[in-house]
């Protein structure tokens, strides 16, 4: 379902996927940057675009973690 966590987490992953087959892949912050624009274009009520837009925040910054590693700093790794 649009606005979802896991919405956001699978479009971040068919992006990444879909880079590995196109001629001009696009990186992780130009997807973030079309999610966001077209969450401030299709959602009117403010409530609703606050919550998909932290929902899109916490996919990102979940697909961060997944790529690169991020967590493990935080553990002491």
């Amino acid at each position: 379902m649009f606005g979802s966590i896991e919405y956001f987490t699978n479009f971040f992953k068919s992006s990444i996927m879909n880079n590995l087959i196109v001629e001009n892949p696009s990186t992780m912050i130009a997807t973030y940057t079309q999610l966001h624009d077209e969450i401030i274009k299709r959602v009117d009520r403010s409530e609703d675009k606050e919550r998909y837009l932290r929902n899109l925040d916490t996919a990102f910054k979940h697909m961060k973690e997944i790529l690169f590693g991020l967590g493990d700093e935080h553990n002491g790794s």
